[in-house]
């Protein structure tokens, strides 16, 4: 809703809401940086990506992190840097300097134990993928189309299970998740708006 946004650096995180601005929430970290900080929402779960001269994380590791508990719930582990992370309540998209990989489990809810890799697309290669994800009905994902000048907009239209990619296998990703329940979904876990806007 554009009321809260969130920065990476190479300390840790901060979120800001818009109006007014100012920061409500921020996070060091005494071993190392982060180059991507992706606030899902109003809520408490962030996907972190390392960064800096000291990355807290490796380059090619997504972790889904619980910012009320101060824990992880899951990662997506990538065979190269991650370059840009968007996420929405349904799909979280990660980008690479020559890829898009598109995550979720559609409208019942993310199964962390389950968090797999429903498309990859090939894209432009670039240092900074742009990448795009905005929700009407159903999400829609902008980003570089191989050839330079060309756009991809893809509609990201959720089944019962994922669908096969129709680019390349998706053996570039890899999934785990922090919990004993195979059957836990990420929206029992505690998302719960943890950032006010006083």
């Amino acid at each position: 809703d554009r009321r809260l946004f969130s920065v990476a650096d190479d300390r840790g995180f901060e979120v800001f809401t818009t109006t007014p601005m100012r920061s409500i929430r921020r996070v060091v970290y005494p071993d190392g940086g982060l180059s991507t900080a992706c606030l899902l929402h109003r809520t408490n779960l962030l996907a972190l990506v390392g960064g800096g001269d000291t990355p807290k994380f490796p380059h090619n590791r997504i972790i889904l992190h619980d910012d009320h508990t101060d824990h992880p719930i899951a990662q997506i582990e990538l065979r190269a840097q991650v370059v840009a992370v968007r996420m929405h309540a349904e799909v979280l998209v990660a980008a690479l300097r020559n890829r898009v990989f598109v995550y979720g489990l559609g409208r019942s809810g993310w199964r962390v134990s389950k968090l797999g890799c429903f498309e990859s697309f090939r894209c432009e290669d670039q240092e900074r993928v742009a990448v795009s994800l905005a929700v009407d009905a159903e999400p829609v994902v902008a980003f570089p189309g191989q050839r330079p000048g060309t756009v991809h907009i893809l509609r990201v239209v959720f089944c019962d299970t994922p669908s096969a990619d129709t680019d390349s296998d998706n053996t570039d990703s890899t999934t785990t998740a922090n919990t004993p329940n195979p059957e836990q979904k990420v929206s029992q876990m505690g998302i719960i708006t943890a950032h006010d806007t006083y």
